[in-house]
């Protein structure tokens, strides 16, 4: 998804930063924000883990980050050996 379109990720996080100096932005980021943290929880729900709000935001700051490391670095090695390593540390959580 980063790597068919950075620029849309850039963009979520230049409105984050904007947000800082604007704070009328804010509940919009929030708003994202919530809507990738419930569609995450569902994902992990359909895969059999049970994730508390710390979790969810544990997985979605960790993601987060490999996103933008992704949209400045691009170095999609490096973020596919991270995201393998996710998936496997959460198959341990799997019921």
């Amino acid at each position: 998804m980063v790597q068919t379109d950075p620029d849309d990720q850039a963009f979520r996080y230049e409105l984050i930063l904007e947000a800082r100096r604007r704070p009328e932005l804010r509940p919009q980021v929030e708003h994202v924000h919530a809507t990738y943290r419930a569609a995450l929880r569902a994902e992990l729900a359909a895969a059999g883990v049970d994730a508390d709000d710390a979790l969810v935001h544990l997985l979605f700051a960790a993601v987060d980050g490999m996103v933008f490391q992704q949209v400045c670095l691009d170095d999609p090695a490096a973020t596919g050996a991270g995201l393998a390593r996710l998936r496997s540390l959460l198959r341990l959580l799997a019921r």
